[in-house]
């Protein structure tokens, strides 16, 4: 507007001890003006103040996953150095286990010729006939047991038949035991 005052001129007047309405547009405008500027301040400060906040917390974030990685490398780099002592250990261990197979394999291999030679001739049926006649006389042997069994059995059976008789009264004791101590507790209370 071209009858605006300029803020120079109107501060210059106000020092002067002029008063005018314009002055005082000028100075309200230039107030208004730095109002605006400074809302427009904070509004920059506050999102500045935002972003500020989530980069701390995606370094937050990024320094705990480091945290997280690196104690994994280290147990992997343990049981890496671990399974390396162990196969250190173990290769020798393993030939000499080896050396023992083979000798092993060399006496189960004729074992096992021996047993499919006895197969074939009939030897092992023998030895299975005669080791089955002898569990026959053992378990024949034991007849006498299962007579002594049977005794025992009657003998229990008639204990059962005696503690039946006793249930009765017993249960009737028992009874009368509940009901005088029901009656002590009441009258306690």
């Amino acid at each position: 507007m071209p009858g605006e005052m300029k803020l120079d001129a109107a501060l210059a007047d106000l020092e002067a001890g002029k008063f005018s309405f314009r002055m005082v547009v000028a100075i309200e405008n230039h107030v208004k003006k730095l109002e605006s500027e400074l809302e427009v301040t904070r509004s920059l400060h506050a999102s500045a103040m935002r972003e500020l906040k989530l980069q701390e917390y995606a370094n937050w974030r990024l320094e705990r996953k480091l945290k997280s990685l690196k104690a994994r490398i280290r147990a992997l780099l343990r049981a890496n150095a671990l399974t390396e002592k162990a196969y250190r250990k173990m290769a020798p261990v393993a030939t000499e286990i080896g050396e023992y197979f083979s000798a092993s394999w060399e006496f189960a291999g004729a074992t096992l010729q021996k047993a499919m030679a006895s197969l074939k001739s009939g030897q092992f049926q023998s030895q299975l006939v005669g080791s089955s006649s002898k569990l026959r006389e053992l378990l024949e042997s034991s007849a006498p047991m299962e007579k002594a069994f049977q005794e025992i059995r009657r003998y229990v059976v008639k204990v059962g038949e005696s503690l039946q008789l006793f249930k009765k009264p017993a249960a009737n004791v028992i009874a009368k035991a509940t009901a005088y101590l029901s009656g002590l507790q009441k009258t306690s209370e």
